[in-house]
């Protein structure tokens, strides 16, 4: 399985990369804009530099999908480069305990063998992770963790860049119009900082960027009461 990371002018500050196993760090690729590879080099050895042409998140996620597509491996995982990890209590699975590197690289297997069986596999967000305690959750949204069958995105022609921003949920809901179930691991989740901090998509997403974004993904989706 392949591991990509999305990164938008957060050289210093790879939490994701940083808070993951040596064993999984080195096997990481960070997706980057060309203008900005001179300052992530020195960060990390793997680095995909984007064409110049190509800006912001869905053209990035597109770019490691057709990264995968060229290597060969149906398989990537996506992350999101501000994310830090969970596991459920044994004793309170409505809490949460750090994870040791081990769980780490044991929720890292459970979404490559996962693939074997959906095409679209995540890691739980830590949001409301209290209500649901099953280890595993069928057919529920989906963000900052995304796995991919990416030869089943290819098949189905479902491309990241038809949204500007929203394109997680887009891609999500497609696969599922096309009958591809997904499954999210709920034993381990993720969580971010906060949304739209300095970097990344707030760089360009803007309150009328995500409106129009939302409409666009309402309309797509819309079902005709015809």
């Amino acid at each position: 399985m392949l591991i990509a990371i999305p990164s938008k002018a957060r050289a210093t500050r790879q939490i994701t990369l940083r808070g993951l196993p040596s064993s999984i760090r080195e096997k990481v690729w960070l997706v980057v804009d060309s203008s900005e590879y001179e300052s992530y080099k020195s960060v990390h050895p793997q680095i995909l530099k984007m064409p110049a042409s190509y800006k912001g998140i869905g053209m990035a996620r597109q770019f490691a999908v057709d990264w995968a597509l060229s290597q060969e491996n149906p398989k990537l995982l996506m992350l999101d480069d501000d994310l830090t990890f969970a596991i459920r209590r044994t004793d309170d699975p409505t809490k949460f305990a750090t994870p040791t590197d081990a769980d780490i690289v044991r929720v890292f297997e459970d979404v490559k063998k996962k693939l074997d069986d959906y095409a679209h596999v995540s890691i739980a967000p830590r949001e409301g992770g209290n209500r649901r305690i099953e280890p595993y959750v069928p057919n529920t949204g989906a963000l900052r963790a995304l796995a991919f069958r990416v030869d089943k995105l290819c098949d189905y022609g479902v491309l990241f860049t038809d949204m500007e921003v929203m394109e997680d949920f887009y891609v999500q809901l497609s696969l599922l119009l096309h009958g591809e179930p997904h499954q999210s691991i709920n034993w381990m989740v993720q969580n971010q900082g906060g949304s739209n901090s300095e970097g990344g998509c707030s760089t360009y997403r803007t309150m009328e960027v995500q409106a129009k974004a939302a409409e666009a993904l309402q309309r797509s989706f819309q079902i005709s009461s015809a």
